[in-house]
């Protein structure tokens, strides 16, 4: 019922209401992560993207449960993007990829979210070098290596493609 009204109010404009109703709502559920969890998501919903992202930032601060943790971490650097904070959101987006299996379906997830961060203000030259400064990085990460082959031949470059895909093999 709360969560209703604080819906109603953001529809309506009051703001600060919602965010009044929604902290009487998280006192009354005092450590409950599941509705912190629909506030969050409420959030989003209502297009409240920067009150969101705060919540998502909180709840993975709070939650001692890893793999929800990184659940937390990957929306929270969702909504950053969102909010315009590309750079931030990139390098969170290559930090959590940093913790997860390469052949998972969530690495895979996390990588398409980096390379949409990076592409909603660069070309695609911009995600070369990133890749390429990446493989630099880690250069034992083959999927890393493999990526670049593919992005450099995306941009049509189909000698410096050939050359890493080569390397790979």
């Amino acid at each position: 019922m709360f969560l209703e009204l604080a819906r109603l109010q953001l529809q309506r404009g009051s703001t600060d209401a919602a965010i009044s109703t929604m902290k009487e709502l998280k006192q009354e559920f005092v450590g409950e992560r599941s509705v912190q969890e629909r506030i969050a998501r409420t959030l989003v919903e209502e297009d409240e993207i920067e009150l969101a992202w705060q919540e998502y930032v909180e709840l993975a601060k709070q939650t001692q449960n890893s793999e929800q943790k990184l659940l937390y971490q990957i929306e929270s650097a969702e909504l950053q993007r969102q909010l315009g904070e590309t750079k931030k959101a990139t390098d969170e987006f290559l930090r959590l990829l940093r913790k997860l299996r390469p052949d998972s379906w969530l690495y895979r997830n996390v990588r398409d979210r980096m390379e949409a961060s990076i592409l909603a203000e660069e070309s695609l030259d911009v995600l070369v070098e990133f890749y390429v400064k990446a493989v630099q990085q880690t250069p034992d990460d083959l999927s890393m290596r493999l990526r670049l082959g593919k992005i450099q031949l995306l941009a049509g470059k189909l000698v410096e493609s050939r050359e890493t895909i080569e390397q790979v093999i």
